[in-house]
């Protein structure tokens, strides 16, 4: 998010606030296509357009699909290096 918000030319909270506020309005807007959300995420790697490239995934979780990741292996990547 701080490359983001760099690249933004905001502060971190402001960028985070606006990528949240906006993620829960299309969720609350597409009840169809996605069920009841246990966890939304973001994140980022690069340096941005100045010094490279920047690349940002997100993801949706389903409520009672957090087992299946965790299963998956997926984990916080802070927490693997």
């Amino acid at each position: 998010m701080s490359d983001v918000a760099a690249e933004l030319g905001c502060d971190w909270h402001t960028g985070n606030d606006a990528v949240v506020a906006y993620g829960e309005a299309l969720l609350a807007a597409d009840t169809d296509r996605v069920g009841q959300v246990g966890a939304l995420g973001l994140d980022e790697a690069g340096r941005g357009s100045v010094l490279g490239p920047l690349v940002v995934g997100g993801y949706c979780c389903e409520v009672g699909q957090d087992d299946a990741l965790r299963a998956a292996g997926a984990a916080d990547s802070k927490a693997l290096s």
